[in-house]
């Protein structure tokens, strides 16, 4: 077949190739440009295609450029994934990590990521935890809630009737002892906490670190991102869309309608709107507007 054709040392890039590459990750950048999606697309397949001076691919039209363009994209990463290993470079969790790409005992894992926690009774709180409760429900998927481990501090400004936790185990036995309060069944998901810091001039928690360290690489199948702009407004750490195989966000808030009533609103409404954009497009493979939770759990359990 093709691969068992391709020589063990492949080729280097050649120019061509570097440009495609070059087109394919600068995608977000450049629709903050102007730049639509389909022309960065077709630019991908063209440079591609003419790789090494010739054509390899013949034009086309239609539904068949959507699948033709999968096609160079796929083509195009496993052409840098040969080249990369011929070198001897081994990336962190793709050579040496075989088993994030594979499903054991035939079950998703699903981490749930958000930016607040019981017992702040907020919208970015309750949902992502009651989606974990019904996502867990199912025996088709491994579900881990990651939320914030906040200092004492700073728990003393977020949480209401002075409550505040030593530690994040007493914090987890909480949050559990609530949501069994509200639920007819038993929900059999894992809680893990990352460090995080309250925020007085956003009234927000920001994460501190690279909070997709908390989820294993073995665990790394699919992530919702509960507030995904909020999540990598400051992230530094491994792009989510390396490491998990499919990155969903879940937009709840209107940050541009609390902006406009700053001073010069209108100015940084405009440049968060163009941020926000940018980080979703960059980390995420589907952004979608808080609906339902079941709406979303459907979409998921079309990978099973």
């Amino acid at each position: 077949n093709k691969e068992s054709q391709e020589p063990k040392d492949a080729p280097p890039l050649d120019l061509t190739e570097i440009l495609a590459y070059l087109v394919r990750q600068s995608g977000p950048f450049l629709d903050q440009l102007g730049v639509q999606r389909d022309l960065c697309e077709k630019l991908v397949d063209t440079l591609y295609s003419k790789r090494n001076g010739r054509l390899m691919h013949p034009p086309f039209s239609g539904d068949r450029s959507l699948i033709r363009n999968e096609d160079i994209t796929d083509e195009l990463d496993l052409r840098i994934a040969r080249v990369l290993e011929s070198t001897g470079y081994h990336r962190e969790g793709f050579w040496n990590d075989p088993a994030k790409y594979k499903i054991s005992d035939n079950r998703r894992h699903v981490a749930i990521v958000t930016t607040a926690s019981l017992p702040w009774m907020t919208g970015t709180a309750i949902n992502p935890l009651f989606r974990a409760a019904y996502l867990a429900r199912s025996t088709m998927q491994k579900v881990t809630l990651v939320v914030p481990w906040l200092c004492k501090s700073d728990q003393q400004l977020v949480y209401p009737d002075n409550i505040t936790f030593s530690s994040p185990e007493e914090q987890e036995t909480y949050i559990r002892n609530w949501l069994q309060e509200r639920l007819g069944f038993a929900a059999n998901f894992k809680i893990s906490f990352y460090p995080g810091k309250f925020s007085k001039e956003r009234r927000s928690i920001i994460p501190a670190g690279d909070t997709s360290e908390f989820i294993s690489s073995r665990e790394a199948d699919i992530a919702i991102l509960e507030e995904p702009e909020h999540l990598n407004w400051y992230h530094h750490g491994k792009r989510w869309t390396d490491k998990f195989n499919h990155v969903i966000g879940v937009v709840h808030t209107n940050y541009l309608e609390y902006i406009k009533r700053e001073k010069n609103g209108a100015l940084q409404a405009f440049l968060v709107k163009h941020i926000n954009n940018w980080v979703t497009r960059a980390y995420c493979h589907k952004v979608q507007c808080f609906r339902s939770i079941f709406v979303l759990t459907s979409w998921l359990l079309q990978y099973n």
